[in-house]
């Protein structure tokens, strides 16, 4: 049990430390693989992403891993999200607990911007011929309980970015964890998310044959060219939460929460989010996202909404939920997900 303790102190004292380091460098714009930041499942999103503390179903895989210890069945979870500019979104995720040894998970995350015609300098309006573009994600996580207080989670994760014939691949980690803090229903939660190598494009259309001559004029030589493309970091993020139950009776319960997210690719941001339920069946969620650089501008808040109905069938658990959040002066995204326990 002490060294349980130890080891649950010194995770906390190595994310913390990384949100110290985090606060004093940024690169503004500059990461890849921005498809990775785009929120999993429809609850977290309807509390405006305040979910790092909360988070207690299959999408702990994405929110955070520690959290998958909380799971006591097996659960798999589907979202489909509209995205911006006619993009769509699709996450998928399946856990299982195995009593305590832990709960190991898996997820598929699938970005499509579907299908798009070529233009050059000759034909600018398209010369008939298409190509697709695409961004997927597969996730395998573990996640056990420290102490009957602190769980600890990982994630190990294969990116892939394809633009036409070109693709880009990398590797990273996530890891997450949470603590009842002892006092009333207070939970605490730390999380850094894709840290791993940097992405870059490679193959296809970035590499051609160049002919050149040779020692004669009538020699000719060909030499396989290629494009150099400038290596980019994954977003790499650390969140500190924190959550508490207002109302925990048996038909009522409100549950409040609060994420500060910073990222190494913009500014900070504020997550602050509620839950309501009622006999555990029905639920009301809201939220708002806050630009903390940004807080003078009228684009610096962006409210969430969402409602859910969860509902047992036999030995079966379904859950459906679905979320509105605004995005201002880009547009609003609805997702809808759907999620079986058993």
């Amino acid at each position: 049990m002490f060294l349980k303790k130890r080891i649950a102190a010194v995770l906390v004292i190595l994310l913390l430390a990384g949100v110290a380091h985090a606060v004093t460098f940024s690169k503004v714009g500059m990461a890849g693989a921005q498809f990775l930041k785009i929120a999993a499942g429809a609850r977290a999103v309807g509390m405006a992403e305040a979910f790092s503390a909360v988070v207690d179903d299959a999408t702990a895989i994405y929110w955070n891993p520690s959290a998958l210890a909380k799971l006591k069945q097996q659960e798999i979870s589907f979202t489909h999200n509209n995205w911006l500019a006619g993009t769509k979104h699709e996450f998928i995720s399946y856990c299982v607990p195995m009593g305590g040894a832990g709960t190991i998970g898996f997820d598929i995350t699938v970005l499509n911007m579907g299908e798009m015609e070529v233009t050059n300098t000759t034909y600018p309006d398209g010369t008939g011929e298409y190509f697709n573009c695409y961004d997927w994600q597969f996730s395998v996580g573990y996640g056990r309980n420290l102490t009957d207080k602190v769980a600890f989670g990982i994630v190990g994760k294969y990116i892939q970015q394809t633009i036409w014939d070109i693709k880009a691949s990398a590797m990273a980690m996530d890891l997450g964890i949470s603590a009842q803090t002892g006092f009333k229903s207070l939970r605490l939660a730390a999380v850094m998310t894709n840290f791993g190598s940097d992405i870059v494009f490679s193959g296809g259309n970035l590499e051609t044959d160049a002919q050149y001559n040779g020692l004669s004029i009538t020699e000719t030589s060909t030499q396989r060219i290629a494009v150099l493309a400038h290596p980019s970091s994954l977003p790499l993020t650390y969140k500190l939460g924190c959550a508490y139950d207002f109302i925990d009776g048996a038909s009522h319960k409100l549950t409040t929460a609060l994420d500060y997210v910073h990222p190494n690719d913009g500014s900070e941001k504020q997550n602050i989010g509620a839950e309501y339920s009622f006999n555990k069946m029905f639920f009301v969620r809201s939220g708002i996202r806050i630009d903390i650089d940004a807080r003078d501008d009228d684009n610096a808040y962006s409210p969430t909404f969402g409602f859910g109905v969860h509902y047992g069938f036999g030995m079966v658990k379904t859950k459906i939920d679905y979320a509105y959040a605004d995005y201002g002066s880009l547009e609003a995204a609805h997702r809808i997900a759907l999620a079986l326990a058993f």
